[in-house]
């Protein structure tokens, strides 16, 4: 076993759940913010760590007395859309919808796959772009045009180019147009953002998802406060290989595929995908957006805390029921409680083993505990994470 004097580099998924939570001594024991992954699968899982048996142990240099409370939702809003558009099209012309005086637009070409070769569609010539209120008209509507040089030296280096738009009373009434000679097989990405508008699409959803006997996912979403036109809401699941499943949005309650297959962040997120269109004083506003989450399941699960009797220094064991073999992490902070009720955070610890099967994860505390009549040591803030598919399982004030 190996102690740490450096931070152990623990990928836990769902980090961003932290919130500050008041100290256990003000929470007065009460189990309200555990957090427990109850989904089960009956799929093998992969493990990345196979490799890696070796038990650690850190001991971290400041004592945890507070508890960081889980949070399951995430709150997102976008101000953006995205469309995928053929160069048949962008020769036509295409409409813009904007709500704003200023939008930013962004064309970059894609990537086809044919026969399993990779096809990249031209580049295009940002001097040969124009937005117009209408394709006979005079007026351009675009301030700035940026090349595909000056937009690689800005961090796109997938052949974008981009248009800046000023148009004061034109808002809602652009037509975008390539002059250039374009392959007819061509695609591309128009994307534009609007970093001034006020028609804004907010999303509420869950940043985790347990498949339980009905794969629904929830989702709550409104363009400007109004809830979206079904009709005109596309939604799509993408996986971190970059493939896309359709789905329908059907009021916020979406029925997601039973055979998920990815388990965890280490492979990457699932991604939904959602562009919709609303249309409000006269103006069409759309608007796209990505909501990331992760599939957990239960590979694990904390049995109850025993002291180890008859040691030098303060031991705890902590009994794991695994269901899939991989590497995983106990954290906890030692707490002493008085006979009043008082809590005095001795030290924490962070744990780390590879387990095949059901087994136990000692805890070697290092501090002093004092012994005083009445009190009783405990653990708080423990933490059970499935390093192996960076999954955070299990979370309680006190174990």
């Amino acid at each position: 076993m190996t102690y740490l004097n450096k931070t152990l580099p623990l990928c836990l998924v769902l980090s961003f759940f932290a919130n500050a939570n008041p100290t256990f001594s003000e929470i007065d024991y009460t189990p309200k913010h555990d957090f427990k992954v109850t989904a089960t699968t009956n799929n093998k899982l992969a493990d990345p760590h196979q490799n890696n048996q070796d038990a650690v142990v850190y001991v971290w240099p400041n004592t945890h007395s507070k508890f960081d409370a889980v949070s399951q939702l995430q709150t997102l809003q976008s101000n953006e859309y995205w469309q995928e558009v053929s160069a048949q099209e962008l020769n036509a012309g295409i409409m813009l919808f904007t709500t704003s005086t200023e939008a930013f637009v962004r064309i970059a070409p894609k990537t086809q796959f044919s026969e399993g070769e990779a096809i990249k569609s031209p580049a295009l010539d940002a001097s040969q772009l124009m937005i117009k209120p209408r394709l006979s008209s005079t007026f351009e509507a675009v301030e700035q045009t940026i090349s595909q040089q000056e937009m690689a030296l800005a961090g796109f280096e997938d052949g974008s180019v981009a248009l800046k738009t000023n148009a004061s009373n034109l808002v809602g009434q652009l037509t975008l147009r390539s002059n250039q000679n374009l392959q007819r097989n061509s695609r591309y990405l128009v994307h534009v953002k609007e970093k001034f508008s006020n028609q804004l699409l907010q999303v509420s959803a869950a940043n985790i998802y347990q498949p339980e006997e009905e794969a629904v996912f929830s989702l709550s979403a409104k363009i400007a406060g109004q809830d979206l036109d079904e009709k005109n809401t596309q939604l799509r699941l993408i996986n971190s290989h970059g493939e896309a499943t359709q789905l329908s949005y059907d009021g916020g309650k979406i029925l997601l595929p039973d055979n998920l297959d990815m388990v965890g962040a280490y492979q990457g997120f699932y991604e939904l995908e959602l562009t919709s269109m609303k249309v409000l004083a006269g103006i069409s506003v759309k608007r796209s957006i990505k909501v990331p989450f992760a599939q957990v399941v239960s590979t694990a699960e904390l049995g109850q805390a025993i002291q180890v009797e008859n040691q030098a220094a303060v031991q705890f064991s902590l009994p794991i029921k695994v269901a899939h073999p991989g590497r995983y992490a106990v954290k906890a902070t030692l707490a002493l409680q008085s006979t009043k009720g008082k809590i005095t955070h001795l030290q924490t610890i962070e744990v780390a083993n590879w387990l095949q099967g059901d087994n136990s994860i000692i805890l070697p505390f290092t501090a002093n505990a004092p012994s005083k009549s009445g009190s009783k040591l405990l653990l708080t803030n423990v933490s059970l994470v499935d390093q192996s598919r960076m999954m955070l399982l299990e979370q309680h004030v006190v174990w």
